[in-house]
């Protein structure tokens, strides 16, 4: 939910901070997008980058972390910081995403297809409210209170995971190589 609110908020309304700092046009703002590119190769990635940071639970919190980065970027004044922010989001939310969801029905059981939905439903609701909820912070107080509601939301989404490792200490570490991808 945390990860997808603040990702699809940044991408929405990147475009139009863009356009409120008047640099950049709408076919130039358009070309961030191809961060998205990096967001799929994290994805594809996603199994080894766990294994090598040292589990899917750190492997989230650095993709939490990268998100967070983005955030920061996204403070920048700079057309190339706010294309920078892109790619940062895209990197970290695709690698927090395609972690989770193994993570999640690795640990279902026989409640797999129960808990799937169930993840589906809250990721979607993440991305539906941060589609929303965001803009209306970004229209009645402007770009910080937009960055400060996500910023909020990210640091919910890591206290959640740090309530996740206590409970589950013993899946920081990696899981099997056939179950990360």
């Amino acid at each position: 939910f945390c990860a997808f609110f603040v990702f699809t908020a940044l991408l929405n309304f990147v475009p139009f901070r863009i356009n409120d700092l008047g640099i950049g046009s709408t076919g130039t703002g358009g070309l961030a997008y191809i961060g998205f590119l990096l967001g799929i190769a994290t994805s594809l990635s996603s199994g080894r980058l766990a294994r090598l940071i040292g589990g899917p639970l750190r492997a989230v919190a650095a993709g939490s972390l990268v998100l967070g980065i983005a955030l920061a970027l996204a403070w920048v004044n700079a057309f190339s910081a706010l294309i920078a922010s892109i790619f940062a989001a895209s990197a970290g939310f695709f690698l927090v995403h395609a972690i989770l969801s193994g993570y999640v029905n690795h640990h279902a059981g026989d409640a797999a297809p129960a808990v799937n939905g169930l993840y589906v439903a809250i990721y979607y609701a993440g991305g539906a409210i941060g589609s929303y909820v965001p803009g209306l912070a970004y229209e009645a107080a402007g770009w910080a209170a937009f960055l400060g509601l996500l910023g909020i939301v990210s640091i919910a989404g890591l206290l959640l995971l740090a309530l996740v490792t206590r409970r589950d200490p013993i899946s920081v570490a990696p899981l099997a190589s056939s179950q990360t991808g």
